[in-house]
């Protein structure tokens, strides 16, 4: 009797263990569906918290940029207008386009100074040469102008042309009267007329005496370890692509930061040597109006996009690896790199 009512049990478990089959394999579909339903929730919710996050940031750079231009503004003039604008092409670079969209695009009519050491045969009409084939930095001993050549040729153009940034005041004649001087480098074109935004903006940097040095911050890519030839070592926290340069006010910080170009450690890149000299000489910085209104990397994802949205900005910056290959300048490949080397000797 009892094996019998075991039996019954037993058969009564399976029968229900079978019932409730259909009802776990069921129970897991729904588990399934609920969980490609909460992934799709927490990617949507991802992309959502990373738009909302570019978007802050683009707020915040603007809204930093702002109260730079709006503590500067409130300052007493003390100078006038921009007095030129002035570039550094060198080792076969040019800088016709550059000059090109200024008087076109720009339409600026003020004097434009061109630093090279290949100057053309014949004297333009739409700006000054200042020629600089065989000028070169002094040293005061025979070791230091031998560590000079060695990092020349370690890095090409990239010290001897940077080197002249910082002799700006020393190339342009003092009879010409230019105090105030827009440095900007010579893959930035024009894209709309510096008079409707750009000039007004700066003039309150200009004015105030206690902006030194008025420039942008470094692009925040610049710090990321894929920047090549040692660069991240010194990747400096200031572009130097654009600048307000003042003959008196600049005067120190310039020449400091030339004589850390022209020494050792080398590095492709100035703007870790800018930072140096800035806080050697205790520069007073100010920063350069909205960048999200006036300066269009070609290289950033996020100017492609801003730029795509809201139109142009007043300058068009060609990175510097697409030179010789962007669709906007014409570089002479067979030049780049052949710098002048001549008269470079200990003296």
């Amino acid at each position: 009797m009892q094996m019998v009512s075991f039996s019954l049990r037993h058969l009564q478990q399976k029968q229900k263990r079978g019932a409730a089959l259909p009802i776990l394999i069921h129970r897991k579909k729904r588990i399934r569906t609920d969980n490609t339903f909460a992934k799709f929730l927490i990617k949507r919710r991802v992309l959502l918290a990373s738009l909302c996050f570019f978007l802050v940031i683009l707020w915040l750079q603007t809204f930093l940029h702002i109260v730079h231009s709006t503590t500067a503004t409130a300052t007493t003039a003390t100078r006038g207008e921009l007095d030129a604008i002035v570039t550094v092409a060198m080792c076969g670079f040019r800088a016709d386009d550059m000059v090109r969209a200024l008087r076109t695009n720009g339409q600026w009519k003020g004097p434009i100074y061109v630093i090279t050491d290949t100057p053309p045969e014949k004297d333009p009409k739409d700006y000054t040469v200042l020629n600089v084939k065989g000028h070169h930095p002094k040293f005061v001993s025979q070791g230091e102008f031998d560590e000079y050549v060695k990092g020349i040729h370690t890095f090409k153009s990239e010290i001897y042309s940077k080197w002249h940034k910082t002799q700006i005041f020393h190339l342009i004649p003092q009879q010409h009267n230019v105090r105030t001087a827009l440095f900007i480098d010579a893959d930035m074109l024009a894209q709309l007329p510096l008079s409707q935004h750009w000039l007004s903006d700066l003039r309150p940097f200009i004015q105030n005496a206690n902006c030194h040095l008025t420039l942008y911050p470094e692009r925040w890519y610049t710090h990321l370890p894929i920047i090549g030839k040692n660069d991240i070592a010194l990747s400096g926290l200031y572009n130097s692509g654009m600048m307000i340069l003042k003959r008196k006010e600049s005067a120190l910080v310039l020449k400091h930061w030339g004589n850390l170009l022209v020494h050792p450690p080398w590095v492709g890149r100035d703007q870790g040597k800018l930072t140096q000299a800035v806080d050697h000489t205790q520069t007073q910085l100010c920063f350069l109006p909205n960048h999200f209104r006036h300066v269009q990397n070609e290289a950033d994802l996020i100017d492609r996009v801003w730029f795509g949205l809201f139109g142009k900005g007043t300058f068009l910056h060609i990175s510097s690896a697409k030179k010789t290959r962007s669709k906007y300048m014409h570089w002479n490949d067979q030049l780049l790199q052949s710098c002048d080397y001549s008269g470079l000797e200990f003296q």
